[in-house]
């Protein structure tokens, strides 16, 4: 294999890995916890999200593994070895981001335990969880889909891979978005208390925390 295909391999290996993983928490939650998944969701916003999220996640996989960088190949054919290379060090970068992204969400997987579910399940009873990574940004696991997600964007750069991941980001924040407002509804005052001191995604309250001198907190 030429190496540098290497980042596409990688990035195409993981993908596929992270959501071969996702079908085994589904097994997992049933198997072992008895309790919903949420693979089958159950309320009208995220029944219609699957219908466009599924086909995403499949071509996700797809254009992963079948495509090429066009912007590497255009950079070439204008001969600027320079730009080629500072291209090369981007991709390896999103290549070692993906997989910390991956490695990163299956903490947060086990974390969860028999909290974990794809989608709002009212019908099943839960814990807010606040602890580890939860307690740096509310959804550590979609913050982490989005690094994955544009780590492919940058590895395999064309336009299918670009709509692809809109799709996904959009769909995500959507999904945050609405996991907020039904757990506002189940655990009220706790999770609004808990939103004040986290963010959605990026943990700016805990970096800005951690850089500010010992004497000022």
């Amino acid at each position: 294999m030429d190496w540098n295909q290497l980042p596409q391999f990688v990035v195409a290996s993981t993908v596929t890995l992270y959501w071969t993983c996702v079908i085994g928490m589904i097994i997992r939650s049933w198997s072992k916890y008895k309790v919903a998944s949420g693979s089958l969701p159950k309320t009208r916003l995220e029944k219609r999200m699957w219908l466009l999220w599924v086909p995403t996640i499949l071509a996700w996989n797809l254009l992963a593994w079948n495509s090429s960088n066009v912007v590497t190949e255009s950079i070439s054919s204008l001969g600027m070895p320079l730009m080629t290379g500072l291209w090369y060090l981007v991709i390896y970068l999103a290549t070692v981001a993906a997989c910390f992204a991956f490695l990163t969400t299956t903490r947060c997987w086990l974390g969860m335990g028999r909290n974990w579910s794809m989608a709002v399940t009212p019908s099943k009873d839960t814990e807010l969880i606040t602890e580890g990574l939860f307690s740096k940004v509310r959804h550590p696991i979609y913050a982490l889909s989005l690094m994955l997600m544009i780590s492919t964007m940058v590895v395999v750069a064309n336009w299918m891979m670009l709509l692809v991941g809109m799709i996904h980001c959009s769909m995500l924040f959507l999904k945050a978005w609405n996991e907020e407002r039904y757990l506002c509804q189940t655990h009220g005052r706790q999770y609004e208390e808990y939103q004040q001191r986290t963010n959605r995604f990026i943990p700016v309250r805990a970096l800005w925390t951690a850089c500010l001198p010992a004497r000022t907190r």
